[in-house]
């Protein structure tokens, strides 16, 4: 009963402008969990050894300082801290998919975790990035047609090809494309793939890439 009686009391004095009746006002609920927007890694695909950026986007509904934790599970190596939105994480010598886990807690000791993966390619084989549309965006149909954009590293690729789904629909020489995707008839969600192809002496090496986005349609316009 003190306890009740002492947050009405603070909640009034809130009101009157000294605490702030926003923040005041979830003393009566329980404290919710941060919630976590997105993962970002930079680049997504990395050659063994190589170093990624990680950033989390995250925000308390309780208006809480949050706190970071990030967790490699013994798997790379992080460089400096791991207490920040942003790390830095160096791939092992070997080629893999690699998780990397963040928790946010805020000051009441909730907490939220997410896992995302990086994806750790061998010496030889090519780094492929979609950097056109984003993963993930909604675009109108009625732009007609998209620009899907992609680069491979090293820069020695004998050439690209573009497909939506498991269809291809274009190719490229080099290293650098810009895929033309007519988009006017389609709806929904698409996946789209870029691979690169590259030789080293008689082997063939394939690097693949892909991104999923939503296409919406046009509703006409009423006359």
């Amino acid at each position: 009963m003190k306890t009740a009686m002492l947050k009405k009391i603070l909640w009034i004095i809130s009101c009157v402008g000294f605490l702030g009746c926003d923040k005041l006002g979830n003393l009566g609920k329980d404290s919710e969990k941060p919630v976590i927007d997105r993962i970002t890694i930079d680049p997504p695909a990395i050659l063994v050894n190589d170093t990624t950026s990680i950033t989390v986007e995250a925000r308390d509904l309780n208006d809480e300082d949050i706190s970071y934790v990030w967790n490699n599970f013994s798997q790379g190596t992080f460089i400096g801290s791991t207490t920040g939105e942003t790390i830095l994480w160096k791939a092992p010598a070997v080629a893999g998919n690699y998780p990397i886990r963040v928790t946010v807690t805020n000051e009441s000791g909730r907490s939220t975790s997410r896992t995302d993966t990086v994806e750790v390619i061998a010496q030889n084989t090519p780094v492929v990035i979609i950097t056109n549309p984003m993963n993930g965006a909604f675009i109108s149909a009625g732009l007609g047609a998209v620009t899907v954009a992609a680069q491979a590293t090293p820069t020695d690729i004998d050439s690209m090809t573009f497909a939506v789904g498991n269809v291809v629909l274009d190719r490229a020489l080099g290293s650098s494309a810009n895929f033309v995707w007519n988009i006017a008839s389609l709806s929904g969600s698409q996946i789209l793939r870029v691979k690169a192809y590259r030789h080293s002496g008689p082997q063939q090496f394939v690097g693949e890439t892909s991104i999923s986005v939503s296409i919406e349609s046009v509703v006409g316009k009423r006359k």
